[in-house]
């Protein structure tokens, strides 16, 4: 009898291939301070495996989820986040998105001059000399005027400083050295 030798190939093959899986997305990189972020890649993998998400270089102010590579956060203060790394692994491949940055800037604001004329009578009719200081209140509704500047009495034109973008809505009343206030202005914006 002759000896039959076998080659392993022929008799069946086993496939231990494993295709890395695919991470896809594009992070936005600008913020303005007090904004919601939010970025979550897509990922697939040709083999149905379970994918896992990982992240480098994390931003202090975000979270992670590791089932579905959501980065998302509010930062309340300014600066700029690099190298951050997003990946994606099945049991043994990981592919990452390249390295990006989140840039979170400052809100553009802006300054409202306002003047009035300074009043020279109280409601009696009688002098009215001793104006301490003039109260502003604005907001951006004229039922929510929030916010309040105090001027001194000497003033009538003044700057408010750091309005974000909007519609304001200004009051304003008097004060008087013996701290009596008169009665709120009409509105105006």
């Amino acid at each position: 009898t002759a000896d039959k030798h076998v080659d392993p190939q022929e008799t069946g093959t086993i496939d231990n291939s494993n295709s890395a899986p695919v991470i896809l997305g594009a992070p936005g990189q600008n913020i303005e301070v007090s904004s919601f972020y939010s970025f979550k890649p897509s990922a697939s993998d040709a083999d149905d495996d379970i994918l896992s998400f990982n992240i480098i270089n994390k931003p202090d102010w975000a979270t992670f989820n590791s089932e579905t590579g959501e980065l998302y956060g509010i930062s309340q203060v300014a600066g700029s986040y690099e190298n951050i790394e997003i990946s994606v692994s099945d049991v043994s491949l990981r592919t990452s998105l390249n390295a990006f940055e989140i840039n979170v800037t400052l809100p553009i604001t802006y300054n409202v001059s306002i003047s009035w004329e300074k009043p020279s009578q109280n409601t009696d009719g009688s002098a009215l000399n001793n104006i301490s200081g003039y109260e502003i209140m604005y907001g951006n509704s004229e039922e929510n005027k929030d916010n309040t500047v105090y001027f001194d009495g000497a003033l009538t034109d003044g700057i408010i400083e750091g309005l974000l973008p909007g519609n304001y809505y200004f009051s304003m009343t008097t004060i008087t050295s013996n701290a009596l206030v008169s009665n709120e202005s009409e509105t105006f914006y």
